[in-house]
């Protein structure tokens, strides 16, 4: 017999989809999503010094943009970061680098 940690570990005390314990998932795999693309950021500022800080953020906002509604997120900043490196590989960095419209 499996104790309550084990099954709750396997999800099987979660009561599903607008359930309190989603909503608290949910929140902390936001907060999760939003360190992760501070530090894609981060990085990108690094690799690219000749480009504006806030074209950086502009670029890598709208590639998260593109990403929104998509079930799965765990990959979310690594497709953001890859995304918005090849952007800012073609760009001057004076202005918008492809940024698709919404």
């Amino acid at each position: 017999m499996q104790d309550s940690a084990t099954r709750r570990d396997a999800g099987v005390d979660r009561v599903g989809p607008g359930s309190q314990t989603d909503s608290v998932d949910t929140e902390e795999r936001q907060h999760h999503e939003d360190q992760a693309v501070s530090q894609v950021i981060d990085r990108l500022a690094e690799r690219f010094p000749d480009r504006p800080r806030s074209f950086i953020e502009d670029v890598v906002l709208d590639e998260r943009h593109q990403l929104e509604g998509k079930p799965i997120r765990d990959y979310v900043p690594v497709l953001i970061e890859h995304g918005a490196k090849a952007r800012l590989r073609q760009s001057t960095g004076h202005g918008p680098a492809h940024i698709q419209p919404h």
